[in-house]
């Protein structure tokens, strides 16, 4: 993260861009064509800004870096999964503005496996940047087609569709028996799937998964009763 970066985002923990980071998400060179699926690991979150326009102005912006796994014969190469710069539309009639831009990043990042309760509740990016160094975060991507208009002319485009890969725990194998159902028991649902409520302390509520009887404990505020 640039100094200047850095000093950018500490300002999200308030004002506008405060509202930005809490909100709701709004919904967001690419080597493949559009219909391909494949996996890849978040390999960066770069965080600069833009170089000097006309009138010397910079932005502040985030490139999500993603390095392929499948297909082989791009592996380890890179892909953009989402480029965002902190900018007011210039576009007539447009009302998207430089926070907007900043919650669809965080919509992303959400995306791709960053818990909720961190995006919304970090006092400082850095911490936001360091999850996805902790350790590698597999997802799963899909190119779509995106057609827009630009200078009166329809464009077709495309874009990464990338998500947080399934958590293979979480899938049954052949031989596991999904648990029966306790009309008694608590249920809720965690990252799509079933899990048994088995205690709340707190901020904390520990489940398990109904399939694969991995038990965790969690953020109340990441599961759906």
């Amino acid at each position: 993260m640039s100094a200047g970066f850095a000093k950018f985002a500490s300002k999200t923990t308030q004002g506008s861009y405060d509202d930005a980071r809490k909100a709701e998400r709004f919904g967001r060179g690419i080597p493949f064509p559009v219909g391909v699926k494949g996996t890849a690991v978040v390999g960066a979150i770069v965080c600069d800004e833009t170089k000097a326009d006309n009138n010397g102005e910079q932005f502040q912006r985030v490139r999500i870096e993603l390095l392929i796994d499948t297909p082989e014969s791009h592996r380890g190469k890179p892909l953009t999964g989402g480029y965002f710069v902190m900018q007011d539309s210039k576009k007539a009639g447009s009302t998207w503005t430089a926070e907007n831009w900043w919650g669809s990043m965080l919509g992303t990042l959400e995306d791709l496996g960053c818990p909720e309760d961190l995006t919304k509740g970090y006092e400082d990016f850095q911490e936001v940047i360091d999850w996805f160094g902790a350790e590698p975060r597999a997802i799963s991507f899909e190119i779509i087609a995106n057609d827009y208009m630009k200078n009166g002319a329809m464009v077709h485009g495309k874009r990464v569709n990338a998500f947080a890969a399934v958590d293979e725990a979480s899938i049954p194998s052949a031989d596991q028996v999904a648990e029966a159902h306790d009309p008694e028991a608590t249920y809720c649902t965690f990252r799509g799937t079933k899990h048994r409520v088995v205690s709340e302390e707190g901020g904390n509520i520990t489940i398990k998964n109904v399939n694969s009887g991995t038990q965790r404990t969690v953020a109340k505020t990441l599961v759906t009763m």
